[in-house]
This record gives structure tokens, C-alpha cells and sequence, in this order.
């Protein structure tokens, strides 16, 4: 029974804190520094080092080089073995082989 009154009596404290009637002052605006991009006088353009690579990309590659003229799978979709997975454009290897 005592620690219900316990529990209850922090409670009813934690209760009286909270309800507290002193309101907090607003805070003063903060100026800030914006800055648009693009060059300014006196600037030289920044340049940064990155990689772009494709979204898609496959591990697998064709014996010979080409354009890819159709993909006939997506990524995920189950295949056999002998499926036609893409086609190559011929003029490329018939060049090539000339």
C-alpha cells in the first residue's frame, strides 16, 4: 500500500511540475549567410572529383564490342540455359571482321 501512495504522490508531483505557469521568453531571430551558387567576380570555378556510374549495370560482357540494340531479361528474371539474354548490333563486329 505504500508504494501505491508513493507511485501516486510522484505522480501528482511530476503533474504540479509540468503545469507550471512561467512562459519562456521568444528567442531573437538568428540571421543566417546565404549564398547562391554560381561564379562570382574574383572566384575561380570549383571543380570535384567524382565517379558516375550507370544505375544498371551488369558483371556479365559479350565476347565483342557493340551497341546494345535489345534486352530481352530484366535484372531478377529467371532464365534457361540457351535463352537469348540481349542482341548486338551486327554492323560493329561486321566492320571489324573486314
Amino acid at each position: 500500500m505504500k508504494i501505491v501512495r508513493w507511485m501516486g504522490g510522484m505522480v501528482w508531483v511530476a503533474a504540479l511540475a509540468a503545469c507550471s505557469g512561467q512562459e519562456q521568453a521568444p528567442q531573437a531571430a538568428v540571421p543566417v549567410l546565404v549564398v547562391h551558387p554560381g561564379e562570382q567576380a574574383g572566384q575561380a570555378p570549383a571543380a570535384f572529383p567524382g565517379t558516375v556510374r550507370a544505375r544498371q549495370e551488369s558483371p556479365l560482357s559479350f565476347r565483342v564490342g557493340g551497341h546494345l540494340v535489345k534486352r530481352h531479361v530484366d535484372a531478377g528474371q529467371r532464365v534457361k540455359k540457351g535463352d537469348v539474354l540481349a542482341e548486338l548490333d551486327v554492323a560493329d563486329f561486321a566492320l571489324q571482321a573486314r
